[in-house]
């Protein structure tokens, strides 16, 4: 009756609380598009010019070289043999012999020589720095530097070709300027609009309406939200702590101030004021009762479920057959039993059953154990646990010893589904609920 409802309520108060709430009204700028913002031809050509470099492509230069290897650590004969032999080519060359056939003839770089030691085409950044800086300050095609020495030996470098670097004509970069002075305007007068609303809501701190009407913006309203989860934001505003952070800080929840302007991970931004208060409370019992009846039916059909399920455990441990332990069920239930082996990992019956079957601890002399499961469901099982086997024991073999047995003892494992089921079948056919205008009962 009601002082069950009661008892429950005050016993239960913190699963009716109702956590403090506010709802705000506030100003939402958002980037327009900038695809529709119109760019002259004069602009285009402006950005273009101003911006000549960015378009250029890199200076490529195709060279040649001949090397004579000898390492960064190698000792000062090995040194001077190699350099005595690149400066030996150097004036070879100087003095008319082709670049060439000397390559072929006595560069060490097996990759290029054959080629003439052409090592193709190379931009700024891919060779040594010694190496990179000799072949980039050759002046023109057929130029020959002067020996140089990086951690692969000692090289001569030739210049073959130069492919400058071109900017790409205006006609195929046309739309990626527009493109990008569309943004352009757009940040700036975004950035210079989210300047003027946060001086606006800062000097005019009681209000929204005076930044709204200067700036033709819309005052947007939530409904009432927590601080934890923000449960009652529009979308917009959902997953943004900082929304949150704000409509509960001291200057917008007491001081009745506008916030300051606050980014969000989307790159928008929000003004914001408080609209309504509610303070931290609890949800009247009268809005609460029929959840508590219904809960109470539940718990109490759980308690008697339980208690019958103690009660055939207890008939099996005193030893009683099947058949007397089936006079203490009520009217209408009939159980079947199965004996089952199972594994950790079984599917065959529900994992909460399976998992507190893995806890009881192994019979003792062959005397089988019981164990009660209360399962997630609301069902009871009766388990009896008649013996562990253990890894590697055949468990057809268990089975099968047992044929012999009566079909009591046979199926006497299994008897939690079929039982507990029909136990809850039959407490839902006479479990009632009585209500009148001064209380409510339950009636088992």
């Amino acid at each position: 009756g009601n002082t069950a409802i009661n008892a429950y309520y005050e016993i239960n108060k913190n699963r009716f609380a109702i956590p403090e709430k506010v709802s705000i009204q506030y100003i939402y700028l958002r980037k327009r598009d900038s695809s529709d913002i119109t760019i002259s031809e004069g602009q285009i050509a402006d950005y273009y010019s101003d911006n000549i470099t960015s378009f250029e492509s890199t200076e490529r230069r195709r060279i040649a070289h001949i090397l004579i290897t000898v390492g960064a650590d190698a000792d000062k004969e090995s040194i001077a043999a190699a350099e005595l032999k690149i400066n030996d080519l150097a004036s070879r060359i100087k003095a008319g012999e082709s670049f060439e056939v000397l390559a072929r003839e006595s560069s060490e770089d097996t990759s290029t020589a054959e080629s003439g030691g052409d090592l193709d085409w190379i931009e700024q950044g891919m060779m040594d720095e010694a190496f990179e800086n000799a072949a980039f300050s050759l002046e023109s095609a057929e130029s020959v530097s002067s020996v140089v020495r990086t951690d692969f030996g000692f090289h001569i470098i030739k210049l073959l070709e130069i492919e400058s670097g071109k900017a790409k004509p205006l006609a195929e970069l046309r739309e990626q300027i527009i493109a990008t002075l569309q943004k352009q305007f757009v940040e700036d007068k975004f950035f210079d609009l989210k300047d003027k609303i946060s001086e606006e809501a800062f000097e005019i701190a009681d209000t929204l309406t005076t930044v709204a009407e200067n700036n033709n913006l819309e005052i947007k309203k939530t409904n009432l939200f927590d601080s934890q989860y923000g449960i009652g934001l529009p979308v917009e505003l959902q997953n943004q702590p900082a929304i949150i952070d704000a409509a509960f800080s001291d200057d917008v929840l007491y001081q009745g101030l506008n916030s300051e302007l606050i980014e969000l991970s989307d790159g928008n931004v929000v003004v914001l004021r408080l609209l309504e208060h509610k303070l931290a409370g609890q949800t009247p019992i009268e809005e609460v009762k029929e959840q508590i009846v219904s809960l109470l039916i539940n718990q109490r059909a759980r308690e008697a479920t339980e208690s019958l399920g103690n009660e055939i455990i207890t008939a099996f441990e005193e030893g009683q057959s099947q058949e007397a332990v089936n006079t203490k069920l009520p009217d209408g239930i009939n159980t079947s039993w199965q004996q089952l082996v199972i594994g950790r990992q079984a599917t065959e019956i529900d994992a909460t059953m399976r998992n507190e079957i893995f806890k009881i601890n192994a019979p003792k002399e062959s005397k089988p154990v019981y164990k009660g499961v209360l399962l997630g469901s609301g069902d009871y099982a009766v388990v009896e646990l008649k013996a562990v086997i253990e890894e590697g024991i055949n468990s057809n073999e268990i089975l099968a010893d047992n044929k012999d047995e009566t079909a009591e003892q046979q199926f006497l494992d299994y008897h939690t589904q079929a039982e507990i089921y029909g136990y809850l079948k039959y407490l839902d056919g006479k479990a009632t609920i009585s209500r009148s205008l001064s209380n409510a009962s339950v009636v088992q």
